[in-house]
């Protein structure tokens, strides 16, 4: 069955975009992974998908696109077919993506006129693990290994993930 399995990235249309490119980039710590035809991407650390945003300059602040994520072309063909049997209006048609990391897909308007990307083999960043702390609740640890009057952490801070 064809399904969207993730969001892949949002594009934003943005009235500061050197304002925003700096956000991005040095308070929440996205990396920039490159520029193309004015716009300029982002990926997230740890996650392996090409880019998690992309800004543009433009004249009011808007969302240009919602991207989501399929399992391969043919899950793309049947999820356009679908979009078209609802009555969304097209953009484009399923086709080759030019935009920066590639891939397969089409663009459309949801019912609200929010404009959506359905797409598949878009080139994939580098990952790497990503530090995942125990669960806790209230200081202790919440592993089987451990009792429930274990302290997570002792000292006057947490563990830093390294």
């Amino acid at each position: 069955m064809a399904r969207v399995n993730e969001i892949r990235y949002v594009g934003y249309g943005v009235s500061d975009l050197a304002a925003e490119r700096a956000f991005y980039r040095d308070v929440w710590k996205l990396r920039e992974v490159g520029t193309q035809d004015d716009m300029v991407y982002f990926a997230c650390e740890g996650h392996n998908e090409h880019h998690v945003v992309r800004l543009r300059q433009a004249e009011q602040q808007r969302i240009d696109v919602i991207a989501l994520a399929a399992a391969d072309r043919a899950d793309v063909d049947a999820l356009h077919d679908k979009v078209v049997a609802a009555g969304c209006k097209i953009i484009f048609d399923p086709q080759e993506l030019q935009a920066l990391g590639g891939g397969y897909g089409f663009r459309f308007f949801s019912p609200d006129g929010l404009p959506f990307e359905v797409s598949s083999d878009v080139a994939r960043g580098p990952s790497r693990p990503r530090c995942r702390r125990r669960r806790s609740w209230r200081g202790f640890a919440c592993s089987a290994a451990s009792s429930a009057s274990t302290p997570y952490w002792r000292g006057p801070t947490r563990p830093s993930c390294a």
